[in-house]
């Protein structure tokens, strides 16, 4: 041993996160992702050039925090080619090639401690995002710039989102908890109240069936142990142009207009707004009253309809 190296600080190892090669690959390809639409989004003449230096950190913590540590588990990812699975199609029938394989993460590719590290870090990425952008897209008045930008930045959102649906796969409270921790809670305000009373439907208006209800106790009863200190309500509000992307989906799909079926804490409602149906407490929204008045909503084939 050297002079004096009994005094010197201990050499700590970086700690190798125990994720397995799938599903770090898994998790690299939509990181990568992110990272190729922020800096194609910030170059010169691009929709988020003015904010780019505010995404700059966003990018150094992205592979410093989340891809270098994956590296150090599996380095020979790190100049892999790393494809989309479900973009292999040559020489696939048409049945085969409409199937798109979803990658799906267990227990055993994963330990809970590499998952709530990767989902703080993910979250707290995504929100960054979210935070440099969010005043900067509401300021445009030129409506396809603020559309541009927007979906730059939706991409890049969902694609994070896509990256922690491993840590939702094998530890789903997990997933629970530190997305209900890292959503930013919506005060209740007057203001705020006088919103919702705007778009709320009033009691007794809106009807749902048997399979409704069975639908949303089973989903309340679950997310109440899920989430105890939420308080969760139920809600099921009419949304005009929804749109939904998977993880392995190339572009968003349109839905059109319909129903969405969710919850909020009842720490940010007005008490009156909810409405009460064979014991299940829900609140009914809609842009116009007319959407929904008088009708009767219905669970088929996995999601809520409006019954003819």
């Amino acid at each position: 041993m050297a002079a004096g190296s009994e005094n010197a600080a201990p050499l700590v190892m970086a700690e190798r996160r125990k994720i397995s090669r799938g599903a770090a690959s898994y998790v690299i390809r939509h990181v990568r992702n992110v990272c190729s639409i922020l800096v194609s989004a910030s170059r010169p003449g691009s929709p988020l050039e003015p904010i780019s230096p505010s995404l700059t950190p966003v990018l150094n913590d992205l592979h410093s925090q989340v891809l270098s540590p994956i590296f150090r588990s599996h380095p020979d990812l790190k100049t892999a080619s790393l494809r989309d699975p479900s973009k292999a199609q040559a020489g696939k029938s048409a049945k085969q090639r409409t199937a798109k394989k979803v990658y799906r993460a267990t227990k055993k590719d994963i330990s809970r401690q590499t998952a709530t590290w990767l989902i703080r870090e993910l979250l707290q990425i995504q929100q960054a995002i979210l935070k440099a952008s969010s005043d900067f897209v509401a300021a445009q008045t030129d409506k396809k710039l603020e559309e541009t930008a927007s979906e730059a930045v939706l991409d890049a959102a969902a694609e994070l989102s896509a990256a922690m649906k491993v840590v939702g796969d094998a530890y789903r409270d997990v997933w629970m908890k530190e997305v209900s921790a890292g959503a930013p809670h919506q005060k209740r305000t007057a203001e705020s109240d006088t919103e919702f009373r705007k778009i709320a439907m009033p009691h007794g208006s809106v009807k749902l069936t048997g399979s409704a209800i069975k639908t949303i106790k089973s989903f309340m009863r679950q997310l109440r142990i899920e989430e105890p200190k939420r308080d969760p309500v139920a809600s099921i509000g009419w949304t005009t142009n929804r749109r939904s992307k998977g993880p392995e989906d190339d572009s968003w799909t349109n839905l059109g207009d319909g129903l969405t079926f969710g919850a909020f804490s009842r720490s940010q409602v007005p008490p009156d707004i909810i409405d009460k149906i064979d014991g299940v407490e829900i609140i009914f929204t809609a842009d116009n009253a007319s959407r929904l008045a008088g009708k009767t909503i219905d669970f088929q084939k996995g999601k809520f309809v409006i019954q003819d």
